[in-house]
């Protein structure tokens, strides 16, 4: 059943491809969709900022043109801005986390739920694979108005291709890829720890799961006491980089 998947998925999205500037396009396309602080900034840039510059340069002369530019403009700077600052302040504030551990914290964007679900998963699984597999194992993606679970076989196929991965960043997409031919789900997925509901895209719940599964590599989950440090200083390393972040917003 396995070795189906492996053969099938892949030739089902190479089915339909774009070349030359179709393919530059969608590759555009992809990627505003799945950076939306980016994407944020284009959508006001294409829509607000340029058109409104285009009227007045038609209609008011080049000076008020220029001036609606900048002035309109000058919000996309600064959102943009805010996102190259928070990203600095986050990594000034790993810092020390990073340097005691040998991990990059500032990339990983977990919150302090979704940190505590995949550390109690890591330290139950006795395999890269097994991690994963209980992640994907929790997650429901929304197909129209339907709750679906992804099928264990698809499950097992694509905890495989995330546990051996070796730096492919490719590996997330091709993961969401099956998961939405399986059951026709992609942008709303949901965790159901026991606890709490963790809401998110695919994409995003699949990389914050690979990135702390890289942190957790780092330390020793046999040593009890210093991997429920670890875990304990990443919830407060990224608690205090999301009030720094909410600080800079206000």
């Amino acid at each position: 059943m396995i070795t189906k998947i492996n053969n099938q998925l892949p030739k089902h999205y190479n089915q339909t491809s774009f070349k030359g500037p179709g393919a530059a396009a969608l590759s555009g396309l992809n990627f505003l969709a799945t950076n939306q602080g980016i994407g944020a900034c284009a959508v006001d840039f294409c829509s607000m900022v340029t058109p409104r510059t285009v009227i007045d340069f038609k209609k008011r002369g080049s000076q008020a043109g220029i001036e609606t530019g900048i002035r309109e403009g000058s919000s996309c700077l600064i959102h943009a801005a805010i996102g190259f600052i928070g990203t600095a302040i986050g990594a000034a504030i790993s810092k020390g986390f990073n340097k005691a551990f040998g991990v990059k914290a500032h990339n990983i964007y977990a919150n302090g739920e979704t940190i505590d679900f995949c550390a109690d998963l890591w330290k139950r699984a006795g395999s890269k694979k097994e991690y994963y597999k209980g992640v994907l194992s929790k997650m429901k993606g929304l197909d129209g108005e339907v709750w679906r679970a992804i099928p264990e076989e698809v499950a097992e196929n694509i905890a495989e291709g995330l546990a051996n991965a070796n730096g492919d960043k490719s590996i997330i997409r091709k993961s969401v890829a099956k998961i939405a031919h399986a059951i026709g789900a992609q942008s709303s997925f949901q965790i159901n720890n026991g606890k709490s509901v963790i809401s998110n895209s695919a994409d995003i719940l699949l990389e914050n799961a690979r990135s702390l599964g890289e942190a957790f590599e780092k330390v020793d989950v046999n040593q009890t006491d210093l991997f429920n440090s670890f875990v304990s200083k990443l919830k407060s390393t990224k608690l205090k980089t999301t009030l720094v972040g909410m600080g800079l917003c206000a």
